[in-house]
């Protein structure tokens, strides 16, 4: 690793503003949990690497914003010790996130708060995401359909 970890600076995923990753909240050494596969410096240089905006893997993406976008409400601080992951990252922060319907083809937005519910209170699996949105879910409830089932 050799570079001092200080040294390293990146853009935050969710405003583009470049920081020193390790000096965010949702980043430091002292608060934030890491998979079983990788130690605190692998995740920094993860983050420095731009594997945040890994479209095609969210075991590969880095969920972490700058404390400028927490303190702006932009995003949510999570809770590591709460959430279920083994072969992935945890979240280290929860953003709202536009998720295209399996049903009728609509986005809808899997908000923040929502989030931390499914990770922290319900503990899903960190890589679980909702594949309808809520109206599309509801008629689906209604029909005696379960989740999995084709219309």
């Amino acid at each position: 690793m050799g570079k001092n970890l200080v040294s390293f600076r990146a853009p935050c995923p969710v405003c583009g503003q470049t920081v020193t990753a390790c000096r965010q909240e949702s980043l430091r050494r002292d608060r934030v949990a890491v998979p079983w596969f990788a130690p605190y410096e692998v995740l920094i240089h993860e983050v420095v690497a731009g594997k945040t905006h890994d479209p095609h893997s969210d075991r590969k993406r880095i969920h972490w914003a700058c404390d400028a976008c927490i303190d702006a409400g932009r995003a949510l601080l999570a809770d590591q010790s709460k959430q279920e992951f083994n072969d992935c990252w945890p979240y280290y922060v929860y953003t709202d996130d536009t998720i295209h319907c399996k049903d009728c083809g609509c986005d809808f937005v899997f908000a923040k708060d929502e989030q931390k519910h499914w990770y922290e209170k319900l503990h899903f699996w960190v890589q679980s995401r909702p594949i309808y949105c809520k109206p599309c879910k509801q008629r689906r409830k209604a029909a005696g359909q379960k989740p999995s089932e084709p219309k």
